[in-house]
C-alpha cells in the first residue's frame, strides 16, 4: 500500500508565479539565515568578552576569555547538554540532573512510562501523518 508517492509532491512550474514565489521565499530564507548567523556571531563574540556592546561603548575593557568559557561562566557548569534548554542555571540542574543520576532522582517507573508514552505518541503521529497524506489521493 503506497501511502506516500512522489507524484504528489511535484510541483506545478507551468504556472510562472509558482517559480517566483519559489525564488522569492530561497531569498528570503537566505536573508533570514544572514540575519540569524550575524546576531549569533554578535552574541557569541560579546560572551567570549565578558562585555556587553554597552560597556564597550563606554570604554570599559573587554576581558577576554574565548566562547566556550565565557559560556561555561554564563551557565555556571562546564560544557554540558543543558546549556540548550531555555531555563536558568539552577533551575536547570535541579530539574535535569546528569544522565548518571536521572534512574536515581525520578526513579525507574518514570523512566519507564516516560519511554511508553513516546512511543505512543510517536506512533500516534506516524498514523495520522499517514491518514492526511493519504486522502487526497482517494479515488
Amino acid at each position: 500500500m503506497d501511502f506516500f508517492s512522489f507524484v504528489s509532491l511535484q510541483c506545478r512550474l507551468d504556472v510562472p508565479s509558482t517559480l517566483i514565489f519559489y525564488i522569492v521565499s530561497i531569498v528570503l530564507a537566505l536573508l533570514f539565515c544572514l540575519f540569524v548567523s550575524c546576531m549569533s556571531y554578535e552574541q557569541l563574540e560579546e560572551i567570549g568578552d565578558m562585555t556587553t556592546m554597552i560597556e564597550k561603548k563606554k570604554g570599559l575593557e573587554a576581558e577576554r576569555v574565548g566562547v566556550v568559557n565565557g559560556l561555561a561562566i554564563k551557565f555556571r557548569e562546564a560544557r554540558s547538554c543543558r546549556w540548550l534548554w531555555p531555563i536558568q542555571a539552577e533551575e536547570c540542574q535541579d530539574t535535569i540532573p546528569p544522565l548518571s543520576d536521572v534512574r536515581k532522582k525520578y526513579g525507574t517507573i518514570s523512566i519507564v512510562l516516560f519511554v511508553v508514552f513516546y512511543g505512543l505518541s510517536l506512533y500516534w503521529f506516524d498514523a495520522l501523518c499517514k491518514f492526511i497524506f493519504s486522502t487526497g489521493r482517494r479515488h
